[in-house]
């Protein structure tokens, strides 16, 4: 299925959004891509380093506290 045809509340179609060079935006579609962006990789960051102390105080393998992270995040034991 072609991303243009999918359709989204508000009469939009995916076509309208996806990375910057994906067409001409307007500057406040540009704004709020950058804005996600950001605010995901903020999230990312502080994500990983909670997981990595978490590990250190644990004593175990960081991959360990990851999985057991994700595991817990997915309704896991």
């Amino acid at each position: 299925m072609r991303a243009s045809l999918v359709s989204f509340p508000l009469g939009r179609n995916v076509g309208e959004y996806g990375p910057p060079n994906a067409g001409g935006w307007a500057e406040t579609q540009t704004a709020t891509y950058e804005t996600a962006w950001r605010a995901w990789r903020d999230l990312a960051r502080d994500t990983q380093a909670a997981v990595t102390e978490y590990a250190k105080e644990q004593g175990v393998p960081r991959h360990e506290a990851e999985q057991d992270v994700k595991t817990k995040a997915r309704g896991g034991a």
